[in-house]
């Protein structure tokens, strides 16, 4: 039975006006009713957005810092190596009046008990040096050894050791680095070449290079006259080639553009 919108008495279907009231029932519109909303809900729902807004910024923030990591190792990595993949510094010389140049910096332990599988080194990082005795009447001599093996043969001898290197790399200019020397007192070694207890060495006129697959150990990068004569002053240049580095970019790039682009969507949902 339809209902008088006026007094809501019950009344005949097709009735002209209410018997309750006399309210004109044939103009009458069907009323709309509407629920009214829970201030509580309204509360939730409003912090629920700023929690997916809040969610979204940072997903933002993180996606686009990835990306633009991920494009940087990229860019480096195609524009800025040599022709073998190596991140190449610019040409330094390394001048002493003693026998013997010495770097101590390469030490590659991993210390630990457990019998773990240790990786070949050579798939992750390699070392190129590109060396040349600026005497032309002189060669050239780069080697890599132990430090025990260097440390016996250049005891006693006079030779300046790197106390401090450091070098801010910038690939559109020169930037030489700055380096600090210590000098230990002594006597002239032997020529080194005749020695067969390096790790890895180059030697002749002109320009050398040396490329070395790092090994676990405690290492010595020696530079010298090729017959162990005083005053070195050689040019050299050193690089590092991580054929990791491509794979590390690619990743940081896919995984920055996948936390932007669920970001935009959350921020669409919120708005």
């Amino acid at each position: 039975m339809p209902y008088c919108q006026k007094c809501g008495k019950e009344h005949d279907e097709g009735a002209a006006y209410c018997p309750s009231c006399g309210a004109d029932l044939l103009g009458a519109v069907e009323p709309t009713y509407r629920r009214r909303r829970d201030p509580g809900m309204m509360v939730a729902t409003g912090l629920g957005r700023g929690v997916a807004a809040f969610i979204a910024f940072i997903l933002l923030m993180t996606g686009f810092g990835l990306a633009v990591g991920g494009f940087a190792v990229l860019s480096v990595h195609s524009n800025f190596v040599d022709s073998d993949g190596f991140i190449m510094s610019h040409p330094t010389d390394l001048t002493v009046d003693s026998y013997a140049i010495v770097q101590k910096a390469v030490d590659i332990n991993i210390d630990t008990d457990l019998p773990i599988w240790i990786p070949d080194l050579g798939d992750f990082v390699q070392l190129k040096i590109m060396a040349s005795n600026n005497d032309p009447s002189k060669e050239v001599f780069i080697g890599i050894a132990g430090v025990s093996e260097a440390s016996g043969y250049l005891g006693g001898t006079n030779y300046h050791e790197v106390d401090d290197f450091s070098w801010d790399y910038n690939p559109w200019r020169e930037t030489p680095p700055r380096i600090v020397y210590n000098e230990r007192s002594g006597g002239a070694p032997a020529a080194p070449v005749i020695h067969s207890f390096w790790s890895a060495h180059l030697s002749g006129s002109g320009t050398q290079t040396l490329t070395w697959e790092p090994l676990l150990g405690n290492f010595w990068i020696v530079g010298m006259n090729a017959d162990g004569s005083l005053g070195v002053d050689i040019e050299v240049r050193m690089g590092v080639r991580l054929p990791i580095l491509r794979t590390i970019g690619g990743i940081l790039l896919a995984v920055g553009l996948i936390l932007v682009l669920i970001a935009l969507s959350l921020f669409r949902g919120v708005l």
